[in-house]
């Protein structure tokens, strides 16, 4: 899925808006013409989050054992955080097997398995 916003003044190009399945209007009530692009997006996602959520989508455990998630785990990192391969080439085999902590400044970890 993509969210694509356009500004005030041009909006999305028809090129653009022909690929699209749906076009979403925020209703806006009083004098204020049209939002910012940036209170747009903060109310689409929102809004997304809540239907997934309400759907269900968000009751799975993460769990890399699972082979979908552990390999949509790993595109993510390749794709987003390449230099955590770069660091540790072993993640790339290993996700499965081992784990991997991370010690945020407050004292929190955040693991992986």
């Amino acid at each position: 899925m993509a969210i694509v916003l356009g500004n005030e003044k041009e909006g999305i190009s028809k090129d653009l808006m022909a690929y699209s399945d749906v076009n979403i209007l925020i209703p806006i009530h009083g004098m204020a013409e049209s939002l910012n692009v940036s209170v747009a997006t903060s109310i689409i996602v929102f809004e997304a989050s809540r239907q997934r959520m309400n759907a269900g989508c968000y009751d799975q455990e993460f769990d890399l054992t699972n082979q979908h998630m552990s390999e949509t785990w790993q595109n993510y990192l390749q794709q987003a955080r390449p230099r955590i391969y770069e660091k540790m080439p072993c993640c790339s085999t290993t996700w499965s097997t081992k784990k991997w902590s991370k010690k945020k400044a407050d004292g929190m970890s955040i693991s992986f398995f």
